[in-house]
């Protein structure tokens, strides 16, 4: 008798936009492609749930940023999950360890450490995308 694997249907899953670096003048600067349709705010950069966290792909975000934090071993959590449909952009990464040796902010200001990570681990359940990954 063949056994088989019980087959656990993810569907779709999200992919960020290229994102393009430059300059201008002495600042940084990125450039991502417009995205047409209804812009939509998954989780915030605090790791707040937003809207929408009850759909599909509220699920999903979530599910998203919980590997995340389990594939770092817990030092880091990609949010800002935002986009139109399954196409994202714009994300921020929030690590446990602020800034680096010589005090320079890891990935920007923007990054607001382990209060981002609490925020979203406290306000998180795991759902059915979260078992799909052995979360």
């Amino acid at each position: 008798m063949d056994l088989e694997a019980p087959k656990l249907e993810f569907g779709r899953s999200f992919c960020y936009n290229k994102v393009y670096f430059s300059r201008i003048g002495n600042e940084c600067v990125t450039l991502e492609s417009f995205l047409e349709g209804r812009f939509q705010k998954f989780i915030n950069n605090t790791g707040d749930i937003c809207a929408h966290k009850d759909t599909e792909l509220g699920l999903k975000a979530q599910a998203f940023v919980h590997y995340t934090y389990n594939k770092s071993d817990n030092h880091l959590v990609v949010l800002d999950i935002q986009g139109f449909g399954y196409t994202l952009c714009d994300p921020e990464i929030a690590t446990t360890t602020h800034k680096d040796d010589e005090d320079n902010f890891y990935f920007c200001t923007g990054n607001l450490s382990t209060q981002a990570n609490d925020t979203f681990l406290s306000g998180h359940s795991c759902n059915k995308y979260c078992n799909m990954l052995n979360l």
